[in-house]
């Protein structure tokens, strides 16, 4: 019995001993070290626009670049529309002149369109393989650039009507090949909802500029053919291919500096030809 009734008094002096002020305090600074450490682990994002873990000012960097490619992007595309201008405008009145035949003519139309058709299935096999859209772009861009420099070498020098069709069939090939890509390269400067309104200025500029372009070089073409020499008339189709040179060299230079978001590719959205037809009865295309 005496056991019995110590054993309360026991109790409360463990009990005293161990929620002492001191121990108290060493528990409240564990719980304060365990929030804090959770806090970390979690990284919450701050109120506060300078901390590090604020969400927007991680985003900020990306979104000036983004801007500013835009600006680049506008460029690029007022130099493209000259190049079409001065360059693909004016390839028939050129064919005409060195002496192509009409089913020469009709290859220099159509032949271009057909191999860019075929060409163009593998721009996105293009991509996957390199893991960067730039580095399919750029050096497309300039073999097209470099297209026009040796037309006016045509012009200046060969007069082949057979070379003017391979060269403007590589021209325009790679302008196929290379427009999925740069619309995706292009759609991820420019936020969803502001695309519309950017596309529809760049459009409109660039539209006025190609405009431009062609009537310039169609007074360019037809002050050479007034001339009494009429050699005269191949260094006017001469000058204009290598005003659309460099254009698209411009062009060249200005997508080089715009912003390219790291590529995620989607594995899972891959599907052959086959598969496509064979799952054409359920959807839109069936």
């Amino acid at each position: 019995m005496q056991e019995n009734s110590e054993r309360p008094e026991e109790f409360k002096n463990f009990e005293s001993e161990f929620y002492s002020p001191q121990t108290s305090a060493i528990i409240d600074e564990s719980k304060e070290k365990k929030e804090e450490k959770k806090g970390e682990q979690l990284h919450l994002p701050s109120d506060d626009p300078h901390s590090k873990n604020n969400p927007e000012r991680s985003s900020e960097p990306e979104k000036s670049l983004m801007k500013e490619s835009q600006g680049h992007a506008v460029k690029e595309g007022c130099a493209t529309a000259i190049m079409t201008g001065f360059g693909e405008n004016n390839v028939n009145a050129f064919a005409v002149k060195i002496g192509a035949t009409d089913s020469q003519i009709g290859l220099l139309n159509s032949l271009p369109l057909l191999v860019s058709a075929f060409v163009q299935l593998f721009s996105v096999t293009a991509v996957d393989k390199f893991g960067s859209r730039k580095k399919v772009l750029l050096p497309a861009d300039l073999i097209q650039a470099l297209s026009w420099l040796f037309m006016a070498g045509v012009a200046f020098y060969l007069r082949s009507p057979i070379l003017l069709i391979i060269l403007f069939t590589a021209s325009i090939t790679l302008k196929m090949f290379m427009m999925p890509i740069w619309s995706s390269l292009l759609s991820d400067i420019v936020d969803e909802s502001e695309r519309g309104r950017y596309f529809g200025m760049r459009n409109k500029i660039t539209g006025a500029l190609n405009f431009t372009a062609i009537l310039v070089a169609g007074l360019v073409i037809s002050f050479f053919s007034k001339q009494k020499n009429p050699e005269f008339l191949y260094y006017g189709f001469g000058i204009v291919f290598l005003i659309a040179f460099a254009s698209k060299m411009v062009s060249w230079y200005y997508m080089r500096k715009i912003y390219e978001k790291p590529l995620i590719i989607d594995q899972q959205s891959k599907f052959t030809f086959f598969e496509f037809v064979k799952k054409m009865p359920t959807n839109n295309f069936g």
